[in-house]
């Protein structure tokens, strides 16, 4: 389809001429999801005390469903509006399948399901694997070779195509052991290697959260003592020959102290690795400490950056330490659960540190403190999606509330109020989040009405605004009718602030239009289009 321009040098031209004022420097701001995932009916009890999401699928745990520890299963996927529905259920099949769906991953068409066993370690524990052929199907259960009573085998999965981690803390006296299992070419899965630290110790734990990087495999011993007493360990491991696994670094963070655990919360991405140490103390934040470590082009490991959440952040209830940790291309996510809970987003910046000005919040969050809303329990991101559980959230059964998942988009651009009254409107915030790489640029605001696809292409720049031009985008360029702020300068770290604001005297009748919004930054030298944001939503409301 033939998609209509932009002329942006008009554009750029107007605004450089029209730009009186200096940048505004941004502040620490919330921002709202654009959708939720919730169960259709009573049926399960704490969804999303484990997570994962894979491109418009996802997977949601719940492990104290029906009171009986054993668990349930739900998959989602997304519509062809964008909202998330419930397509299955999956519920343990035996004895042995005690807290079922404490851990779950998944890639594409394969998903993992762990059965660990209870904390008495009265069981050796299995995973289930499911594979998508229009439908989930249970492929195969596995458990460890020499299945020990207390292993907790499914204690943590990580799934990359046909090959699926599994971690067992407990095997040798908690020393821990982590599995490769893999799927044959005639659709059979079986166990293929398992290995252990090169310096394991009764009680490390190695194996308690396990990750993909690209065909590494990475492994924590949050327990491990080599720096400190449990202050904690991540192993790198990669596959020098067929079914062998060969660990070619430890990693410990820089500031090790006893007691940090770190890799406790633990995820990868490409050649960066973040890795949480809980309950760190630091002075002036709230508890927790996540390290980015990144691999270089000649294999060696190194951190990066260091990310903590201060003290002066508000609304998040009693959320004592950091408890869930997901990156991704630009991004890492720190969720810390809690009464209420919290969610925090940092961008990377050019020199390859992150910066954090995002906070996430769930409209539906309790205001009270002594609430069990455990929002940020587990955070997931595949590619622009960010999923945030909530176990406490949702409606109120017999045992606890049904749980909510909620839906955000990674990108540049984030917003507040999902909804916008036409009685009595109340503006949309918007926060700009270019990055210092576009520090001192011009932005300018865009809108439609008919959607985000295919979108308006610009033959200049070569980039295509996720907005269809339409009578609402035209009003957007001649005016910035709708908007208080509706274009201005990015401050020194690449953001800004802007407010979609509802004009009085638009008609009921508009109620249920979603309108979508992305901004343009032109380069503050040459005037050239030089970045387009992700598009946001609002719906309007009576």
């Amino acid at each position: 389809m033939l998609r209509r321009s932009i002329s942006t040098e008009t554009l750029a031209a107007t605004l450089f001429a029209t730009l009186l004022s200096g940048p505004a420097l941004a502040q620490y701001e919330v921002a709202r999801e654009d959708r939720n995932a919730d169960l259709p009916s009573l049926v399960g009890t704490g969804l999303g005390t484990s997570l994962d999401v894979s491109g418009d699928r996802a997977i949601a745990g719940s492990v104290g469903d029906f009171a009986t520890f054993d668990g349930s299963v739900f998959f989602f996927e997304r519509d062809l509006s964008g909202a998330w529905v419930q397509t299955e259920i999956v519920l343990p099949t035996s004895a042995s399948h005690r807290f079922f769906g404490a851990a779950v991953a998944m890639d594409g068409d394969r998903a993992a399901i762990g059965s660990p066993g209870p904390g008495n370690g009265t069981l050796p524990g299995e995973v289930l694997l499911l594979e998508y052929t229009g439908g989930w199907l249970g492929a195969a259960t596995l458990s460890a070779p020499t299945p020990t009573n207390g292993d907790f085998f499914g204690t943590s999965l990580a799934v990359s195509g046909q090959r699926v981690l599994v971690g067992a803390p407990g095997d040798a006296s908690g020393a821990g052991r982590v599995y490769v299992l893999e799927r044959s070419v005639g659709g059979l899965w079986q166990h293929v290697a398992d290995f252990t630290s090169g310096d394991p110790d009764a009680g490390d734990g190695f194996g308690t959260t396990v990750a993909w990087a690209g065909s590494r495999a990475i492994v924590s011993a949050p327990r491990d003592n080599a720096a400190a007493v449990d202050a904690g360990a991540v192993y790198v491991f990669e596959e020098t020959a067929p079914g062998t696994w060969t660990e070619v670094t430890k990693l410990v963070a820089s500031d090790a102290a006893p007691g940090d655990n770190f890799g406790l919360v633990l995820d990868a991405h490409g050649d960066r690795v973040a890795a949480g140490s809980p309950t760190k103390a630091i002075t002036g934040a709230r508890a927790g400490v996540a390290y980015v470590l990144e691999v270089d082009g000649s294999g060696t490991w190194s951190e990066v950056d260091e990310i903590t959440i201060p003290n002066t952040v508000i609304n998040i209830g009693f959320a004592l330490a950091l408890g869930s940790i997901a990156i991704g291309d630009e991004h890492v996510v720190l969720g810390y659960p809690g009464t209420i809970g919290g969610v925090f987003v940092a961008e990377r910046r050019t020199d390859g540190t992150y910066r954090t000005s995002i906070q996430l919040a769930a409209t539906d969050a309790p205001t009270g403190i002594f609430s069990s809303f455990g929002y940020g329990r587990r955070v997931a991101v595949d590619g622009s999606t960010l999923l945030v559980s909530a176990p406490g959230a949702g409606l109120p059964t017999f045992f606890g509330f049904t749980g909510r998942c909620y839906e955000y988009g990674l990108g540049q651009l984030y917003h507040g109020l999902r909804d916008v009254s036409i009685a009595t409107p109340f503006p949309q915030n918007l926060h700009l989040r270019a990055t210092d790489a576009h520090a001192g640029d011009i932005w300018y605001f865009m809108g439609s009405a008919t959607g985000t696809s295919p979108g308006t292409f610009d033959p200049v720049s070569g980039l295509t605004l996720p907005l269809n031009y339409d009578a609402y985008t035209q009003l957007l360029l001649g005016t910035g009718f709708t908007f208080s702020g509706w274009f201005g300068q990015l401050d020194p770290n690449g953001e800004g602030e802007a407010a979609f604001v509802l004009p009085g005297g638009v008609s009921s009748s508009f109620a249920g239009k979603v309108l979508h919004h992305a901004y343009l930054v032109f380069d503050s030298t040459t005037f050239a289009l030089s970045a387009i944001s992700n598009a946001t939503p609002v719906r309007l409301v009576n």
